[in-house]
């Protein structure tokens, strides 16, 4: 459950359906609109609540890609959505063509990106292995580097 204070930012937050959307490298790894989250900074003292609105993230990549939530995740999500009902998070729950091909391209992105790290970091070229594992509070991306073995990761949790 979200904090008084988080609940009161979240609903500070009006959805607005003309919204820009940006790559989420970092917290997410994908994109997000920017009516949805919050700055880091009003959130950072409380990372429960951080937690929190993270998973809600990474619920809602299942649901874009077809995935039922487990029960565990579902309680939370409900129990979110009771809590700040208008969340623009709500209201996206689906993607347009368009949409869906950004979401693909800052996934791409994402992936070049560690891609190149692990070039620059290795000295060798070659393609990543990726995997995605969903938790209920978490959402971790993983590459690893058959050529060297290292492993990069990218949590939201």
């Amino acid at each position: 459950m979200l904090s008084e204070k988080t609940v009161s930012i979240l609903a500070g937050m009006p959805y607005q359906p003309d919204a820009e959307w940006e790559v989420n490298i970092l917290r997410f790894g994908t994109f997000c609109w920017k009516d949805e989250i919050p700055a880091i900074r009003e959130v950072f003292g409380r990372p429960e609540d951080m937690g929190v609105i993270h998973a809600m993230f990474g619920m809602r990549l299942k649901i874009w890609d077809g995935e039922a939530l487990n029960h565990r995740d579902q309680e939370l999500w409900d129990a979110v959505k009771r809590q700040v009902p208008q969340w623009a998070l709500f209201r996206r729950l689906s993607l347009t063509d368009k949409q869906r091909l950004g979401r693909e391209k800052a996934e791409r992105l994402v992936e070049q990106a560690f891609e190149d790290f692990g070039r620059e970091h290795d000295g060798t070229s070659g393609q990543l292995l990726k995997h995605r594992h969903y938790t209920h509070n978490a959402i971790q991306t993983s590459w690893k580097a058959p050529w060297s073995g290292r492993s990069m990761s990218v949590i939201a949790c």
